[in-house]
């Protein structure tokens, strides 16, 4: 399925939807933001590089967020130093686009902070897991006190990071979620 929407050899094919999501984002940034972040994305991007692992620079990763998100802040960020980086609006929407490229490494960012209801988005979360259990999850949210890089929440995300989150925390946040969801099988969850 992602098949359809990547091109394989390096180039982004996007879908509608996901150009929409894209055009979204880029609408609700003033230029002057979007030139002074390209700035710093350019100065910092050699020292994120040397840190960045190299499944995350093929990684396929999509973030699940509302529109007002300090996720969506990177998401310009990740589509240079991923293979692919989008957003969907939905659980239902990255298991469809992950399901089917289990060769491809695969991360899912969630600002839960969007959840209405979190004891029934915990529910989904773990119903994502256990749909495509190959696919390192983070989540992110306001009301994390620190960062938690640890397999505390192993159930539900292999990494937890406290909004905002710098480009260095999240980039590191990243590759741990790499590590942490590959050595799930040693703490007893499904890998």
């Amino acid at each position: 399925m992602l098949s359809n929407i990547f091109n394989l050899s390096g180039q982004n094919t996007v879908t509608p939807d996901l150009a929409r999501n894209m055009e979204r984002i880029r609408e609700s940034r003033p230029n002057s933001k979007l030139d002074h972040k390209a700035i710093q994305i350019a100065q910092d991007r050699r020292g994120l590089d040397a840190i960045a692992s190299k499944g995350l620079k093929e990684a396929v990763v999509l973030v699940v967020a509302a529109r007002d998100s300090a996720l969506l802040e990177h998401v310009s960020w990740l589509q240079e130093a991923t293979r692919f980086a989008g957003t969907v609006e939905s659980y239902d929407q990255a298991i469809a686009l992950f399901a089917n490229e289990p060769n491809l490494p695969r991360l899912l960012i969630v600002d839960i902070d969007v959840f209405d209801n979190i004891a029934v988005d915990i529910d989904r979360m773990l119903n994502f897991r256990r749909q495509v259990p190959g696919v390192s999850v983070v989540i992110a949210s306001t009301d994390f006190s620190r960062h938690d890089f640890s397999v505390e929440r192993a159930p539900v995300a292999d990494v937890s990071l406290k909004l905002p989150v710098s480009r260095v925390a999240l980039t590191l946040g990243l590759g741990v979620a790499f590590s942490n969801m590959s050595s799930r099988a040693a703490f007893g969850r499904p890998a």
